[in-house]
């Protein structure tokens, strides 16, 4: 298993921090009392619920990459709440993986999709379909299912929910690329990540866009503060959140700015006063970087969605001296009671 992890060579902003495009951001932007202007939101969770919407497409893009799903492709119409439940379930854990991929720009919806392929395989050894019971219900089947038209050489039980979750990051992301590769059409198998991430921006762009968090919204239609922005994990998802944005009119005089944090300018990072994340893995990293930073008291505050995260993630969250847990209360109330005062330069 391979693990393209360079962030320790990373400085702390590197990982948050974004590019200006040529524009003087402190030109445009109020101070507040301690010198700090910027507050940063993160598209995934905290500004729009992208989960259903992701695992709708990561779905859809599995069956089209990988054609022994067709039986599973007619009987998802009829039956996918139970792989839907699973997907919802364990999404807190997929925090973009497959950006470990060298220099790709692969959206998140990757991951999706790579577990539903796991998740209907798996689904091959589960006895319990049509089983009622707290677990059962939610998780399986509950009409006949066949899963894949493709027989298993495995005879053990499937992978619980839990299982799942604790184990994706460090082992089954990593086994489902050597796993279920793609044939080309020369019969070499690949690397099924490139048609993936081909399949799923087709179906984004002729699809709905994801619907927005109402309280966030609100919360920045009303704030009095021009100097929030959003940032989004890859460039192919910078598009879909400056479209779905622009099409809310309770946005309509809020000035949006959409960055992708893979875009680095040093030039505001001394401005930077919150951080709202979805992702726990990116907040722990950052946080692994604030240890070695001898002066603490310039970084920024790390907050942790509460209402997209799991309730382990925000435990460990409250444990931790550097990450706060935000709710969407608290979010709304921060964005409208910040008192901004004049530059003393």
């Amino acid at each position: 298993m391979v693990h393209f992890i360079n962030s320790m060579r990373i400085s702390f902003f590197s990982i948050l921090l974004i590019i200006c495009y040529n524009v003087n951001i402190e030109a445009f932007m109020p101070q507040t009392s301690n010198g700090r202007a910027i507050i940063a939101l993160s598209w995934d969770g905290v500004v729009a619920d992208t989960t259903e919407w992701r695992i709708r497409h990561g779905i859809n893009a599995a069956l089209t990459t990988w054609p022994q799903l067709t039986a599973s492709s007619e009987e998802l119409e009829n039956d996918n709440t139970w792989l839907e439940n699973k997907m919802l379930a364990i999404a807190p854990y997929l925090d973009g993986n497959a950006s470990r991929m060298g220099d790709m720009d692969v959206s998140k919806t990757v991951e999706f999709s790579l577990l539903a392929r796991l998740l209907l395989e798996e689904q091959q050894l589960d006895p319990s379909i049509g089983k009622i019971g707290k677990y059962s219900s939610q998780y399986h089947p509950q009409g006949s299912h066949k899963s894949i038209s493709i027989p298993t050489i495995r005879s053990t039980r499937p992978l619980t929910v839990g299982e799942v979750q604790a184990n994706w990051r460090e082992y089954l992301f990593d086994t489902t690329l050597v796993r279920y590769p793609v044939v080309d059409q020369d019969g070499k198998k690949c690397n099924p990540i490139p048609t993936l991430e081909k399949n799923i921006i087709e179906q984004e762009s002729a699809t709905t866009k994801p619907s927005l968090q109402p309280i966030v919204v609100d919360a920045l239609a009303s704030s009095i503060s021009s100097s929030i922005i959003i940032t989004v994990q890859q460039d192919s998802d910078q598009r879909i959140a400056e479209e779905t944005l622009a099409s809310d009119s309770r946005l309509s005089d809020f000035p949006v700015r959409v960055f992708c944090e893979n875009d680095i300018s040093r030039d505001i990072e001394k401005n930077l006063e919150l951080y709202v994340c979805s992702s726990w893995k990116k907040l722990q990293e950052m946080q692994r970087c604030r240890s070695n930073d001898s002066n603490e008291k310039n970084l920024p505050q790390l907050s942790l969605a509460s209402w997209t995260s799991s309730v382990d993630q925000q435990n460990q969250a409250a444990n931790s001296p550097f990450i706060n847990v935000f709710t969407q209360d608290d979010l709304a109330e921060r964005l409208s009671s910040r008192i901004f005062v004049a530059d003393p330069s």
